[in-house]
């Protein structure tokens, strides 16, 4: 009886791994306009970006196997930057990439020897606003120095 429960119970667990695993995250509330037509691959994610700050993000990734999983960035905005080892992307954007960007990945699994490796790809729309600008100050004078 003692097994039968263990083996119920991780049975349940794997379920919910699996399951929440492979739920896309919901993308249903991005809040700029953009044209889902001009996506290089399926939209999984957004962000929102200021010109001249910088934006930095993992790339999560899982594999319902319990296989490692590589990440290759397919496209990236000028200037943005991947470290495989940490799935981190850091980018910085200028005032001439004002509006929607896209970043796109590949995840492939390495299966056990004998099995193909299989791949997902995904896509990101970062929306890129101006920074807002405010005006200089004057400070109170003061005496040059000798």
């Amino acid at each position: 009886m003692k097994k039968l429960m263990i083996a119920s119970l991780i049975c349940m667990l794997a379920t919910y791994v699996i399951a929440e695993c492979i739920s896309p995250p919901d993308v249903t509330g991005v809040p700029f306009a953009y044209d889902p037509n001009d996506a290089p691959a399926r939209v999984i994610g957004w962000r929102e970006a200021t010109v001249l700050s910088e934006l930095c993000f993992t790339v999560p990734t899982c594999d319902p196997d319990g296989d490692p999983v590589f990440v290759i960035p397919t496209y990236m905005p000028l200037g943005m930057t991947f470290d495989p080892n940490t799935n981190q992307c850091r980018w910085t954007p200028q005032a001439s990439q004002i509006g929607v960007n896209w970043v796109a990945f590949e995840a492939i699994d390495e299966p056990p020897p004998g099995t193909p490796s299989l791949s997902d790809y995904a896509a990101m729309v970062i929306n890129v606003e101006p920074r807002e600008n405010a005006a200089p100050v004057l400070l109170p004078f003061g005496d040059c120095a000798d």
